[in-house]
């Protein structure tokens, strides 16, 4: 049998793949709990019952190791691919504890070491485990229907509109929080990709300087804004993230079509025109496509859509730079 990876077991990073794989087998029993509160006596799927099976016997094996006095076991392709799926779910939702209680404390020195709680998932998802993909784990969308789902009453339903107060023309950044993860759960229950676009117009800062802020504020940002809500509607939700910059919610967009999406919008914006000193804007976007399996909280996808914005512009701007999610990278776009 081929082996791809070797998994301590002892120290930390033993501790942390327990953790997750005990992660793992947590969520398959929810899927099928839920399947029971669909309808009593619903059967449970062989697919379902197979993979708990699997992680069982995963433990179990890593389990006898660490009895028989082992420092290491070696694992399959697809142990290993379990194992990932087990440490980017135990991952993600160490980091959304953290990314909400850092959300509450004031002192800087806290908040690092709030984030050393991620580090250890981080180590086994950037060494042995970083080129392998992870298996698909089971989820609730898999064998019902979306009505099915929505009986339940367990989705996080996207928040009730909320315009940005200054212009009342894109939907508040408040919305983020709880946008990204309901659309996120959405997608992921179709075994879809969530795309999120974040841009921003090109030398900013100088066309404040130039034009003056009020001018800007109620002149060329007007404008700008309601250009990217028409480019946006129908597609997903625009959100005024803050001055210039906005970000898209794009769900069930693969690369093609939230590129798509953005060059339409960037070239409507390029394409307004105002009054002297400033007759025309640039836009720079970033994209970054996330998937089901990905090991990153929602606030950290945010990021690195700004990331892959803010590489556009030190690539010359007036550019996209569209960023998909791999294993424990991405694959990089640009589009000019």
């Amino acid at each position: 049998m081929a082996t791809l990876f070797i998994l301590p077991v002892e120290g930390v990073l033993s501790e942390r793949a327990a953790a997750a794989l005990q992660e793992l087998e947590n969520n398959a029993s929810i899927v099928r709990v839920q399947l029971t509160r669909i309808r009593p006596g619903f059967p449970v799927p062989s697919s379902l019952v197979d993979w708990m099976e699997k992680v069982n016997n995963l433990k179990g094996k890593m389990a006898q190791a660490a009895n028989s006095g082992l420092h290491q076991v070696a694992l399959s392709e697809e142990e290993s691919r379990l194992v990932r799926s087990a440490v980017a779910l135990k991952r993600r939702l160490v980091a959304e504890e953290v990314n909400a209680t850092q959300r509450l404390v004031r002192d800087e020195r806290v908040a690092l070491d709030l984030q050393q709680q991620v580090k250890p998932f981080d180590q086994l998802l950037a060494g042995p485990l970083r080129s392998v993909s992870p298996l698909q784990r089971p989820q609730i969308g898999d064998f019902v229907t979306a009505t099915g789902r929505a009986s339940l009453g367990d989705a996080s339903p996207l928040g009730e509109p909320a315009l940005d107060p200054k212009h009342g023309i894109l939907l508040s950044a408040s919305l983020l929080a709880n946008d990204v993860p309901a659309y996120r759960e959405e997608c992921e229950q179709r075994n879809k990709p969530l795309a999120i676009a974040f841009a921003d117009l090109d030398d900013f800062k100088n066309v404040n300087l130039v034009m003056g802020q009020v001018p800007v504020d109620y002149q060329l940002l007007p404008g700008v804004l309601n250009t990217v809500e028409n480019s946006a509607y129908g597609h997903g939700r625009a959100y005024r993230f803050g001055g210039d910059e906005f970000v898209l919610l794009l769900p069930n967009a693969e690369s093609t079509i939230a590129t798509s999406i953005v060059l339409r919008l960037k070239a409507a914006v390029e394409a307004l025109r105002f009054e002297a000193p400033v007759t025309s804007v640039r836009l720079s976007a970033g994209i970054w496509i996330t998937r089901p399996e990905s090991h990153m909280s929602a606030a950290e996808l945010v990021d690195q859509a700004e990331r892959a914005k803010q590489r556009a512009k030190d690539l010359g701007r007036s550019r996209i730079v569209v960023r998909t999610e791999t294993a424990s990278g991405f694959d990089e776009t640009v589009v000019e």
